[in-house]
């Protein structure tokens, strides 16, 4: 699982992601019963399958799940499973765009684009065939600027499923959306008995109160999960970036290796 968080505001989009991957496992045992025989009484001895039953088997708190496509200055964020195919997201992204961006392509071009090769990377595996309808692996948040946009960029939302599940966010205004383990956040947004808990006034944050606003929402997820009674699905380094029309894409916190080995000093 993870959490992603996005934030629009006026000078900006936010971008923050959680790095924690966690892999499980199936566990499937039986358990010995004593059944009565009800036509004659007979106790008779006999097992019973329990499970499958999903197991914590390992994990990382160091996945990478905010990229951003330098030949298009735009972000993505990406929640769900880390792995596609025996390759990470992150080795698909890059291949992504090596394959797919030109350059000149819209943000929501980009989301199309995106979906195109995700959903044919996911039918070269039979078992995707036998999956339901609606049923989504990955997801990914998507955000930049076009030409044209100056007052609040491109924000949208999709699933990768059978059917394509695509939602614009930006249209909404200025907001905050999430990815992933979002129930902590739900928490903190749901009204509450004693009237609705006042919301960020979005239209009115900086750039700087954004990226306070997208760590917040993750740390308190982090924590919360800390000291619930549940394995953690939320975790390891926060990387944030932010996109703005006139400055593109830049990182503001960034774990360490992906910087040396794209040559940059830490």
């Amino acid at each position: 699982m993870s959490l992603t968080v996005s934030v629009l505001v006026p000078d900006g989009i936010v971008l923050a992601a959680d790095s924690l991957q966690s892999t499980s496992t199936q566990l499937v045992g039986e358990q010995e019963l004593n059944i009565t025989c009800p036509k004659c009484q007979e106790e008779i001895k006999t097992k019973m399958p329990i499970g499958p039953i999903r197991m914590p088997a390992g994990g990382s708190p160091f996945a990478q799940k905010l990229f951003n496509i330098k030949t298009r200055n735009i972000g993505i964020l990406a929640y769900g499973s880390g792995f596609i195919r025996g390759r990470t997201i992150e080795s698909h992204i890059r291949e992504f765009e090596r394959l797919r961006i030109g350059g000149k392509e819209t943000v929501e071009q980009v989301v199309d684009l995106l979906y195109e090769y995700f959903i044919t990377e996911l039918r070269k595996d039979k078992a995707f065939e036998k999956l339901p309808e609606d049923a989504s692996l990955i997801g990914f948040q998507i955000a930049g600027y076009d030409k044209e946009d100056i007052t609040i960029g491109k924000l949208f939302v999709l699933d990768i499923a059978k059917k394509k599940r695509k939602r614009a966010v930006h249209p909404q205004g200025y907001s905050a959306t999430w990815g992933g383990d979002g129930r902590v956040i739900q928490k903190l947004w749901a009204p509450s008995p004693g009237g609705p808990i006042p919301t960020p006034n979005y239209q009115s944050l900086t750039l700087q109160d954004a990226i306070d606003y997208a760590a917040y929402l993750i740390e308190t997820t982090i924590l919360y999960q800390r000291f619930a009674q549940m394995i953690p699905v939320v975790g390891g380094h926060i990387d944030i970036a932010v996109i703005t029309h006139y400055g593109g894409f830049k990182w503001i916190k960034r774990k360490e290796l992906p910087d040396i080995l794209e040559g940059k000093d830490t």
